[in-house]
């Protein structure tokens, strides 16, 4: 029987963190969940994966909190268990950025993914930026993406900082990431910087695909990047058939199998092989929900 995975996120004011963990994780383990929840005084942001009616009984729970019974659940399915254990962390952000920005009060406009569909198949003059990471890139994005060619999401704010008058003009900008939640914050910034009619897509990739899985045409290019033992999906968001590293996440050639390299999440690649047999560590991949 195939796993349900949901990724779900929100921004909204959280008090008594402490307690708020360890119902959920208590929860958690009584549903014999596994995934990540991360909890801070910002908001909730999670991706867990279990049976049908595991997860079922953990969103009923979850509709129990008040701050927490409008929650939006993006849905996906593996037949494998796609995380190795369930955490529940208090964390200063829920998608860390190092910015004073609360997109509870002030983000970019929801731009639906078969608007962007339209907006592509019209030719609508508009700047598409990716929010992601270098290393999500290289697996595929949209066509005529702009890379801000960042390492960590930290580094978006920087990429804003020294870009934003270019950034500043009538034409609309629309971003985008895995599940939509490093778009609040990248647009909440933007927007700081005086950077105008900025818009996000509602759900982020994932939901595009959902939502234009077996169109011909759909303007994505390459798979996107998830954080659990998928790795990635491709644009009818099936897992990759792709050799990708379980460390650096890059696609890598059968002819790496003749080093004893694998992992709790697979196979790693000769380079990140190399590295970690020469420190002599054994690395487990952090696999944390950042949407």
């Amino acid at each position: 029987m195939a796993n349900k995975i949901i990724s779900f996120y929100k921004f909204i004011k959280l008090k008594n963190l402490p307690k708020i963990k360890e119902q959920i994780f208590e929860k958690s383990l009584k549903t014999k969940l596994k995934g990540t929840i991360l909890l801070a005084e910002e908001g909730i942001n999670g991706m867990i994966s279990g049976t049908f009616e595991s997860i079922k009984t953990f969103e009923e729970f979850l509709g129990t909190f008040q701050e927490f019974n409008d929650l939006e659940y993006k849905t996906s399915y593996y037949d494998k268990t796609p995380f190795r254990r369930m955490l529940v962390k208090v964390k200063k952000e829920i998608i860390t950025m190092r910015r004073c920005v609360s997109p509870q009060k002030e983000t970019g406009q929801y731009l639906q993914p078969k608007d962007l569909k339209k907006w592509f198949d019209d030719r609508k003059d508009m700047t598409i930026l990716d929010t992601r990471n270098t290393y999500e890139v290289a697996a595929g994005t949209f066509e005529g993406a702009l890379d801000p060619k960042i390492e960590s999401f930290e580094g978006f704010a920087r990429f804003i900082d020294k870009n934003a008058e270019k950034l500043k003009s009538n034409k609309p900008i629309v971003t985008f990431c895995t599940g939509g939640i490093r778009c609040e914050k990248a647009t909440a910034y933007m927007l700081q910087k005086g950077i105008k009619n900025v818009y996000q897509v509602e759900g982020g990739i994932l939901k595009y695909l959902e939502e234009t899985k077996g169109e011909e045409k759909n303007h994505w290019r390459g798979e996107c990047v998830v954080f659990d033992k998928r790795k990635a999906v491709d644009k009818n968001l099936e897992p990759t058939e792709k050799l990708l590293c379980y460390i650096c996440l890059l696609e890598f050639s059968k002819d790496d199998y003749k080093y004893e390299n694998l992992g709790p999440g697979g196979r790693f690649c000769e380079s990140c092989y190399k590295k970690l047999k020469k420190k002599s560590v054994h690395y487990t991949r952090r696999i944390v929900p950042t949407g």
